[in-house]
């Protein structure tokens, strides 16, 4: 339901803007990342890094961060 409501937001505005989605713990970031995917599946279709998860036991989401937290993107 959160991963919806999310995606309903993003629709709403920028389906592209950057989204930070804290979760409680790594199983939790693991599902809502899935959940994400699923309700932006054409979008993931076409670019399966169009959501990230970023945890301490992920090294794909890992090497992305950098990416994520671009300062000189507004």
């Amino acid at each position: 339901m959160v991963a919806k409501k999310i995606t309903e937001l993003l629709k709403g505005t920028d389906r592209f803007a950057k989204t930070i989605v804290f979760c409680c713990d790594i199983e939790h970031a693991n599902g809502m990342r899935t959940g994400i995917a699923n309700e932006n599946a054409d979008l993931v279709a076409s670019n399966h890094k169009y959501v990230m998860q970023i945890t301490g036991d992920n090294e794909e989401g890992k090497m992305e961060l950098d990416n994520f937290i671009n300062p000189e993107e507004a």
